[in-house]
């Protein structure tokens, strides 16, 4: 099974930051989705993706995608086609 993940920095009024360590670890690919600078993200994670708030459905479809096409680069060849999500399941 792929699997890629958004990541808000913010969750809860806590940070995300030990999430996204485990997912570095297991080699899952994501990206943060944060209203705050880049600089609050720890130097190790940095150069992962980044949507700033406010996002849009567009936007988010679009770095899922980047990151879907990222794991199929570190796997070695194409990923099977996903389904699409209906708008009543989103």
């Amino acid at each position: 099974m792929r699997r890629v993940s958004p990541l808000d920095v913010t969750i809860d009024g806590g940070l995300v930051f030990p999430a996204a360590d485990m997912l570095a670890r297991a080699n899952v690919p994501f990206a943060f989705v944060s209203g705050h600078a880049r600089q609050m993200i720890p130097a190790a994670h940095r150069q992962r993706p980044l949507l700033n708030k406010p996002v849009c459905p567009e936007d988010v479809l679009g770095i899922v995608a980047r990151l879907l096409e990222t794991l199929e680069t570190a796997q070695g060849g194409p990923a099977p086609p996903t389904r699409p999500v209906s708008r009543k399941e989103s």
